[in-house]
């Protein structure tokens, strides 16, 4: 059986980004859509359940004001590492920089690591990539030393 490849959407405008959902959960964004008289206005999208690896196009306008929305800035899902930026790097943007905006390659490539060094990678994990890891290393038929190192 072949891998196939994933393709990654491109962004159809400059103001456009193309982010990922990288946890099997749901996430509730706003996005902006003409009404039947042509204005623009608020649209409640919902991303997920079970939808982890969906790619979705939303413009620079549309991801400050879901930021903006966010009373606490631990729950940005731009910031988080629940969406990750899959067409330009996200660090490159003050607005999106974060250290917990992990794809799962980089999940994947924790887990090829062994005893204190792999100890020490996890010190640095937020909530959410911790459960993702979790997640990843279960599936993955990881080592229980790791596993239980992740709990």
């Amino acid at each position: 059986m072949a891998a196939t490849k994933k393709t990654v959407l491109t962004p159809n405008n400059p103001d456009e980004e193309i982010w990922e959902l990288q946890i099997p959960g749901t996430v509730y964004i706003q996005t902006l859509a003409p009404n039947n008289f042509g204005q623009m206005v608020p649209t409640d999208r919902t991303l997920g359940p079970n939808k982890k690896g969906l790619q979705f196009r939303i413009s620079k306008q549309e991801r400050t004001m879901n930021q903006q929305r966010v009373a606490d800035q631990v729950n940005d899902p731009f910031k988080n590492g629940i969406l990750v930026r899959c067409d330009a790097s996200q660090q490159e943007d003050a607005a999106t920089a974060s250290t917990d905006a992990m794809t799962g390659s980089d999940l994947l490539a924790m887990l090829e690591q062994n005893g204190a060094v792999f100890d020490q990678s996890l010190e640095k994990l937020s909530e959410i990539n911790l459960r993702r890891l979790y997640d990843l290393a279960v599936e993955m038929d990881a080592s229980h030393s790791q596993v239980n190192s992740i709990v």
